[in-house]
């Protein structure tokens, strides 16, 4: 009887410090979001209500264009009400981009707390936070503009590229892969890329047959900083060889692995993506192109470019798969108490996840080799996909690779070498 009392005691402490950790956190979280809408409500009074009022607050911002800081209430508030009176009028919607708060990490000790999350586009704030007469007073605060940092970074590396680049033979592609007479065969394409005084622009000239014939066109393509948006604006005029001419805006980012990507817009539904250009450029001054089309329906299909602007994929498994998914972001979030699936896309980058790592060791006797030994070269069995491929089980490659590397040593491109023996 004793065994089960404790046991029951046990979980009814976790049950309850877990709801008590639940609502000091939704307390702690009320009260960052009523400070954001007070101060853009230009309600002085309530928002001060928020602080906890003394002289060690403090109200640090940093960003590309300049860094602030305030220590001690007097000084916060001295700063904050004058401009409160000039807040611009900031709508609903503009409120839900560029201020909602999401992926909040608690750590909270007795009367302290202190919060991390992100902000709008993506931005850093962390807040501490004090128990004054048993509600959660905001005592300090740090924001990190990190969406303008990583703006103006890719920004930085768009005017890096300026100068002459010859396209890959052979590496231009497009999808949907085209059919019927009117296949394009990309045959050369020179790019000129130089500053403007508004911006960065592309100049190019390309020949390329279409249905047998040979034909040329020249474009001229003006990337412009939209620095209020952190945006890139990408304009688009065409001429082609029968001298029309078409225009396209949209915009242009750089991925997280380097490549530069370019949407254009429909003129008739700007919010549908016509095309995507993606440029990959390497040390050679060569670079690869390929592109992407899209229709304006949303119809099913498998361009993997066009699944991604939907945000609309479908689960493997279809329903079952969408269970399994769903219970896979529950357990990888409750165990690690990390990012859910939901946070990291609201984060815009795939970083950060949430991990949880099982480790199996089983009998490592001849029996467990047999069996790996049968399923490995089962799978090796399977038919190649052409004359002379070879069927690698997942890892195999870099075992190789690792293999080589310590008997050979680590390879590295000569031209890179080079340049690193010049530092």
């Amino acid at each position: 009887m004793k065994k089960y009392s404790i046991l029951f005691f046990t979980v009814f402490a976790f049950v309850s410090l877990y709801a008590q950790s639940t609502k000091e956190q939704d307390a702690i979280r009320k009260v960052i979001e009523l400070e954001t809408r007070y101060y853009f409500e230009g309600n002085y009074d309530k928002w001060a209500g928020t602080w906890a009022h003394e002289p060690t607050d403090y109200a640090i911002f940093t960003s590309p264009t300049g860094n602030s800081e305030a220590i001690g209430w007097d000084s916060i508030s001295a700063g904050a009400k004058p401009n409160m009176k000039n807040v611009p009028l900031v709508s609903a919607e503009e409120v839900a981009a560029n201020y909602k708060k999401y992926d909040y990490q608690y750590k909270i000790n007795g009367n302290m707390a202190s919060v991390t999350f992100r902000e709008g586009k993506g931005n850093l704030l962390t807040k501490a936070l004090e128990k004054q007469n048993g509600e959660w007073k905001i005592t300090g605060m740090t924001l990190v503009n990190s969406t303008d940092f990583k703006f103006r970074d890719g920004y930085a590396a768009l005017k890096s590229s300026v100068g002459k680049w010859k396209l890959v033979a052979g590496s231009y592609r497009t999808e949907p892969v085209q059919s019927g007479d009117n296949i394009s065969d990309m045959l050369s394409n020179d790019y000129d890329i130089h500053e403007t005084m508004y911006g960065i622009q592309f100049t190019s000239t390309s020949t390329y047959t279409t249905g047998g014939r040979r034909s040329s066109n020249t474009a001229t393509e003006d990337f412009i900083a939209d620095n209020n948006r952190n945006e890139i604006k990408y304009f688009d005029f065409e001429k082609g060889a029968n001298t029309d001419v078409t225009t396209s805006t949209g915009s242009a980012s750089f991925s997280e692995d380097g490549k530069f990507m370019v949407k254009g817009m429909y003129a008739d539904k700007p919010a549908a993506v016509q095309f995507e250009n993606i440029y990959t450029t390497n040390s050679d001054g060569s670079v690869h192109h390929e592109g992407r089309s899209y229709d304006k329906d949303g119809k099913l299909t498998n361009d993997p470019g066009e699944i991604i602007d939907s945000v609309r994929p479908l689960p493997i498994g279809f329903w079952k798969g969408s269970g399994l998914s769903l219970m896979l972001d529950l357990l990888a979030t409750i165990l690690s108490q990390g990012r859910s699936t939901g946070d990291v896309t609201r984060g815009g980058s795939e970083s950060g996840v949430s991990q949880v790592f099982i480790c199996i060791k089983p009998d490592n006797g001849p029996q467990t080799e047999a069996i790996i030994k049968n399923i490995l070269d089962y799978t090796k069995s399977s038919r190649t996909e052409g004359e002379g491929g070879e069927i690698l089980y997942p890892g195999e490659n870099t075992l190789r690779t690792r293999k080589k590397s310590l008997e050979e040593g680590i390879w590295v491109d000569d031209k890179i070498w080079e340049k690193v023996q010049q530092l």
